[in-house]
C-alpha cells in the first residue's frame, strides 16, 4: 500500500509525537557515549510477515538516518533475517531505535496474524474477505488498519476508519431508540448521503430478514453460529424483494479455531478484533549497532 507524498506528510506527524512522547527532554543514557558514526541493522526474531518499513523509512527521515537496505513490507521472512541496514550517527540511530522496533513489532504481528486467518479461509473458499474493526489501540488505527491490508495480500479489509465511513445500526441504536429497525433504516436513508452504506447489526435471523427487506446495503450476523447463519441467508434469498442482495458479513468471536465454519456458512465478509486488538502472533524485532 504505497503513500502518496501528501500520507507520508501526514504520517510524519504522528510519527513526531510518538518520538516526542519517547524522547522527551533528550536520552540522559546515550550521552555518556560518544556520538560518532555507526551502522546498524534490523533483525526479524520470529517466522512471519514484515511490516512497517515505510514507517520505519519515515522514522529515519525525521531522525536523520539513511536507510541502506530494506526488506519491502509484506515480505515471508525466516527467523534471524536482516529486514533493514542502516546508517548514522550513534545518537540518531539510537534516538529513534525503541519507536522504529515498537511499530515494527506491533505491525508485523498483526499483518502475520492476518495472514494466517486468510491463508486459513483461501483453503476452504476463496470468495471470503477477512476484515478488521474499530477495535484499535487509540492513536494507533493506522498503523494497525494498515497492516491488515499489507497481511491479507488482496484478500482482506480494513472496515470502518472511523465513525463517518458508513452507518452501522447496532443493538444501542435499536436500545435507545423507541424505533422499528425498519424505521431506522429508514430514517438512515433519508439522512445520510447517498455515498455511503447503511450496515445493520443483527443477532436473529428475524431482524435479519427485517434489515434485508428494508434494504440494508450490509447485514452482520453478530455472535451467531455459523448454522444459523446459513439457514438464515437462504430464507434471505427466498424472500428477497430485490436481485440485488445485500453484503453478509459474519461477526463476534469468531478465532483461527472456528474461522471455517464461519467462511463456510455463505457469508462474504468476516470481521474480527482477533486481527488488530488481539494477534495470536508475537512478532519479535531488535536493532544491532555495528561500529565502523
Amino acid at each position: 500500500m504505497e503513500l502518496s507524498t501528501i500520507e507520508k506528510q501526514l504520517l510524519k506527524k504522528t510519527l513526531e509525537r510518538f518520538l516526542e512522547e519517547d524522547i522527551r527532554y533528550g536520552d540522559i543514557t546515550t550521552k555518556i557515549l560518544k556520538n560518532s558514526p555507526v551502522h546498524a541493522l534490523v533483525l526479524y526474531k520470529s517466522k512471519g510477515l514484515v511490516c512497517g518499513v515505510e514507517e520505519a523509512r519515515l522514522l529515519c527521515e525525521i531522525g536523520n538516518v539513511s536507510v541502506i537496505d530494506a526488506i519491502p513490507d509484506g515480505e515471508q521472512v525466516e527467523k534471524g533475517t536482516q529486514i533493514m541496514a542502516l546508517s548514522g550517527n550513534l545518537y540518531d540511530i539510537l534516538g529513534i531505535e525503541r519507536t522504529l522496533l515498537n511499530i515494527m513489532m506491533r505491525m508485523s504481528s498483526i499483518a502475520t496474524t492476518t495472514h494466517e486467518f486468510i491463508t486459513k479461509i483461501q483453503s476452504v473458499n476463496k470468495h471470503v474477505k477477512i476484515a478488521a474493526t474499530r477495535k484499535t489501540i487509540p492513536g494507533f488505527r493506522l498503523f494497525e488498519k494498515r497492516a491488515v491490508i499489507v497481511g491479507g495480500k488482496g484478500y482482506s479489509d480494513s472496515h470502518r476508519w472511523s465513525l463517518d465511513d458508513m452507518v452501522l445500526i447496532k443493538d444501542t441504536h435499536l436500545n435507545a431508540s423507541r424505533k422499528r429497525l425498519p424505521e431506522l433504516i429508514a430514517d438512515a436513508k433519508k439522512s445520510t448521503s447517498f455515498t455511503k452504506k447503511i450496515e445493520v447489526e443483527v443477532q436473529s435471523p428475524e431482524d435479519a430478514i427485517l434489515a434485508a427487506q428494508s434494504q440494508a446495503d450490509i447485514i452482520m450476523f453478530d455472535n451467531m453460529s455459523p448454522s444459523k447463519i446459513q439457514s438464515t441467508i437462504q430464507k434471505i434469498h427466498k424472500t428477497a424483494i430485490s436481485k440485488q442482495m445485500p453484503i453478509m458479513e459474519a461477526s463476534g468471536n469468531i478465532t483461527l479455531d472456528n474461522i471455517l465454519d464461519y467462511a463456510n456458512c455463505g457469508v462474504d465478509i468476516i470481521s474480527t478484533s482477533q486481527l488488530t486488538l488481539f494477534p495470536h502472533v508475537k512478532i519479535d524485532i531488535s536493532l544491532e549497532i555495528l561500529r565502523d
